[in-house]
């Protein structure tokens, strides 16, 4: 169905539907700067971005890749699909730079009063990496749990077995993730199921998923690509006893304030009249912008 004249339109060319408010307020500082008639929504949620999307086709939308498939599995989904992942685990990933995070702490250090907070930027590197490590765990845990459910609904289980094994379980604590992904072996072995299902190896899956992100945590190209930006600004934020303002989290306020250093970077972007596809840091945000348009931005 074509609703190019449904009345949330406007008289925008086109249309993009992302997650959440402070996504779309992301996305207009920068992609507006370079192709101002696309129009941008949030949808309250990433369970609602589809249908929005359904109401206002024609439109692209662009939801974070979180644990459903790795970076290379969204690089192949987002070449023919109008629904995009981001290739990095979620938008705040894309906020993740070292000189940028040095940035906001001199912003604030007259402010704050923290006795955490470095006074080097050359360790922001080792900072983030080992943020990333303490995550290790977690993100293998969750990004099992996620393949789990794509296995059992492949093989039509899903409504017999979903409330039994989808969860929002979350551990720092390897040896938690452990007994957690034995549980679900337990689950799995109390059910009557086909013999297919019964050869699924969790556990194998976990410590897979283990060494992957492992790998991943060693440095600062292949963080920003594998892991959460959110749940990375957290750990930093707590580390450096960061005091949040406006009734904001800590991590919500380095996320906003280095937003506007995102913005300043696509903006200088502009002036030397470069396209935003060939920036290494918003690159992704101007393939995106392409593919709303149907030329190179």
């Amino acid at each position: 169905m074509n609703n190019l004249y449904h009345p949330l339109r406007s008289n925008s060319r086109w249309i993009l539907v992302c997650e959440g408010k402070g996504d779309a307020t992301f996305l207009s500082q920068i992609i507006s700067l370079f192709e101002p008639d696309i129009r941008i929504y949030h949808a309250n949620g990433k369970q609602n971005v589809k249908p929005l999307r359904n109401v206002l086709i024609p439109a692209v939308s662009v939801i974070d890749r979180d644990f459903d498939i790795l970076p290379e599995e969204a690089e192949q989904s987002n070449q023919s699909s109008q629904s995009h992942y981001w290739i990095r685990h979620d938008i705040e990933g894309y906020l993740i730079y070292p000189d940028w995070l040095w940035q906001f702490i001199e912003a604030i250090r007259p402010q704050q009063n923290s006795k955490y907070l470095p006074h080097d930027k050359n360790v922001i590197q080792t900072h983030l990496i080992e943020a990333a490590k303490n995550l290790i765990p977690d993100h293998a845990g969750r990004h099992t749990l996620m393949w789990l459910t794509q296995q059992l609904n492949l093989s039509r289980l899903q409504v017999a077995l979903s409330n039994h094994i989808i969860g929002n379980a979350g551990f720092n604590n390897a040896s938690d993730w452990e007994n957690e992904i034995k549980h679900h072996i337990q689950k799995l072995n109390s059910f009557d199921l086909v013999t297919s299902i019964k050869q699924i190896d969790i556990y194998q899956q976990y410590r897979q998923l283990t060494d992957y992100y492992s790998q991943m945590a060693q440095s600062i190209e292949t963080i920003q690509k594998n892991f959460s930006g959110k749940r990375l600004l957290a750990i930093l934020a707590s580390n450096w006893m960061i005091k949040a303002r406006n009734q904001k989290s800590s991590q919500d306020f380095i996320r906003d304030t280095v937003v506007s250093y995102a913005s300043n970077h696509a903006k200088f972007i502009k002036s030397q009249n470069q396209r935003l596809s060939d920036d290494p840091r918003l690159g992704d945000f101007g393939r995106l912008a392409s593919k709303i348009t149907g030329r190179e931005v």
